[in-house]
């Protein structure tokens, strides 16, 4: 991948989730493929309707700054303490602090 490109998806994706994270969202990572860009929100318990759309919203802001690109969410529950680095992607753009 790029520099100019992560670095551009990172700073994306930290502006699109300000206000997004809730205290159910325990890491969120993303990665770009040939397919475009993939966001990963793992939830800590239920995932709602309510943490659906956020994070759908958060994919529509990214999309704005990628026209060329799609860009993919999806939303996986692993309840803690179960370890949700093997599901991670390429790049960590937030990890909840856990015991």
């Amino acid at each position: 991948m790029k520099e100019d490109l992560r670095i551009r998806l990172m700073l994306s994706l930290q502006v699109a989730l300000l206000g997004a994270i809730t205290p159910n969202i325990r890491a969120i990572t993303c990665s770009i493929n040939e397919k475009g860009i993939v966001i990963l929100a793992i939830f800590d318990s239920v995932i709602n309707d309510d943490d659906i759309d956020s994070m759908e919203s958060v994919a529509s802001e990214v999309a704005s700054h990628f026209e060329s690109l799609k860009v993919f969410v999806e939303c996986k529950r692993l309840d803690a303490p179960v370890d949700f680095r093997p599901q991670a992607l390429d790049l960590w753009v937030y990890r909840r602090k856990e015991s």
